[in-house]
């Protein structure tokens, strides 16, 4: 689907039906979709970095293909985190963080499991997943969007603040539990090494 940026004009590829949240490449102006798009606000432009990863690469999970459709980038108190947003076939929707030399492709659990009281989860604690395993969380923190580029299932704006649980099972399994306002987002996924992707249409580094 095709749609025009309501502020400069620009034609907008809107790539999965799941998208909500769009930021203008042209002019960073944002786009919000109830009935219809309007205009949410503006988004600042991120600052480079040195990642290959780019809206528009695209990898292999078990055998699907994906192509990354946007970002978030998110800050805590002791550094940053990109999260992907990676469309797969049939419009199905995964995320591929990229944390400290890591990378983490997860799921959503829709409808999100019963689970203890988020904000008491303390580091260590047991969360019993129904369907898969037991995790053990180890980190919890407080994170803020610097911005976003491209396209979202959810508003995702510059200065949203998060609770972020990152928990893993020692198998390679990895838990992550999101509480944006009252909503809480639960993702299921594992760890995978970078070569695992075949990863495509990579950002150009020199050096890479």
């Amino acid at each position: 689907m095709e749609i025009h940026c309501l502020s400069c004009g620009a034609a907008l590829r809107v790539q999965s039906p799941a998208t909500l949240f769009i930021v203008c490449s042209y002019c960073q102006t944002t786009l919000i979709r109830d009935q219809d798009w309007a205009v949410f606000g503006k988004m600042a432009v991120l600052p480079p970095e040195i990642t290959p990863l780019q809206i528009g690469t695209r990898g292999v999970d078990k055998g699907e293909n994906f192509e990354l459709i946007g970002r978030q980038r998110l800050q805590w108190r002791d550094g940053y985190w990109n999260e992907w947003c990676a469309l797969f076939p049939k419009g199905r929707i995964g995320w591929l963080a990229e944390a400290q030399g890591f990378l983490m492709i997860s799921f959503p659990l829709e409808p999100a499991p019963s689970l203890p009281t988020v904000t008491d989860l303390k580091v260590g604690d047991s969360i019993d997943i129904p369907g898969h395993s037991s995790f053990r969380v180890d980190d919890i923190k407080r994170a803020t969007c610097i911005a976003s580029e491209g396209e979202m299932p959810f508003p995702a704006p510059a200065r949203q603040e998060r609770l972020s649980i990152d928990a893993s099972n020692g198998e390679g399994g990895f838990l992550s539990i999101e509480k944006i306002g009252a909503t809480v987002h639960v993702h299921v996924g594992r760890y995978r090494d970078f070569n695992d992707f075949q990863f495509t249409h990579l950002r150009q580094l020199d050096g890479w």
